[in-house]
């Protein structure tokens, strides 16, 4: 049973919302990939979980703690009738090497040591549940969920899940013994300190008057689109958009970039490039918002 879904990261759509917007340096790039490819291996693990985890096993997603001064965050938790397994995603494609407690990216890039992260938020978790008055056994696994990637010389460690390994694990939780109404309370307190995004993520510099305008396809991503009367058509790969739906999704976009401006026709239509008449946008706000003041004045919330 789900008590927590999995969610994107604010970082994240940040990251998509300034992409082709903003030209990305290198390492606005990587950072880009790996969120994506962190939230892919996470969006694979959770289905897989929901569609075969039995209904009395809990599993929550995405926490982020705070013991005392220190903050952390937990990718998966699934709850058993007498043990906390926390989960670790790694979504890493091609080869690895484990050596000498060190992890390699073949041939020679040297990276972060998983087991590492894994420990320290294992450490953190068991404290903070004796803090919180929880007496469970915590139990951390490290799960590998692209199918391409190959570990050579790992150790024989019981925290190692590699994707051909997850089903047989899936079944090792659906024997446990299952939660009961302590467990549950147990994973509503976890919910109820969940601290939401990190509130300081590394963002690119970025201002309105600098972003490219125009409205995302909802196919390519590209922005691509050009009106052809009450619909949109994207220019790199041919997609049809309904207009309402296309500017409902072009204003999130502008609200999480630039969430204290006021939210207003003219704003709207400067974002999209001007490619749908202030008239129509102004008639769409109308509809989905709330109007404040009159006038030239006017913005909507």
């Amino acid at each position: 049973m789900i008590i927590k879904p999995l969610e994107k990261s604010k970082e994240l759509r940040i990251y998509q919302a300034l992409q082709d917007r903003l030209p990305f340096s290198s390492q606005d790039k990587t950072t880009l990939q790996n969120l994506q490819q962190g939230y892919q291996g996470e969006t694979q693990l959770e289905s897989l979980l929901t569609e075969r985890l039995s209904p009395s096993v809990l599993l929550l997603n995405d926490l982020y703690l705070q013991l005392g001064t220190t903050t952390f965050q937990l990718d998966s938790l699934i709850i058993t009738g007498d043990t906390i397994f926390l989960l670790e995603v790694k979504h890493y494609a091609g080869n690895h090497k484990y050596e000498e407690k060190n992890w390699y990216k073949l041939p020679h890039q040297e990276i972060t040591n998983p087991l590492l992260q894994i420990q320290r938020s294992e450490s953190l978790l068991r404290r903070w549940l004796q803090t919180h008055h929880v007496h469970m056994q915590v139990e951390s696994r490290l799960v590998f969920t692209h199918p391409q990637f190959f570990l050579y010389q790992a150790p024989l460690l019981k925290q190692f899940i590699f994707s051909s390994q997850l089903s047989a694990f899936i079944k090792s939780m659906n024997r446990a013994a299952p939660a009961g109404k302590k467990e549950r309370e147990v994973a509503q307190q976890l919910v109820s300190a969940d601290l939401g995004d990190y509130p300081y993520p590394e963002l690119p510099a970025y201002s309105f008057t600098d972003l490219q305008k125009g409205i995302r396809c909802h196919s390519c991503g590209r922005l691509a689109l050009s009106s052809t009367g009450w619909n949109l058509t994207c220019s790199q790969c041919g997609a049809a958009d309904n207009m309402e739906e296309a500017l409902l999704r072009h204003i999130v976009e502008l609200q999480l970039l630039f969430p204290d401006d006021k939210l207003t026709s003219k704003l709207v239509y400067e974002w999209s490039g001007g490619i749908i008449s202030r008239k129509r946008i102004k008639r769409l706000l109308e509809k989905h918002f709330k109007p404040v003041g009159e006038h030239s004045w006017v913005y909507y919330i």
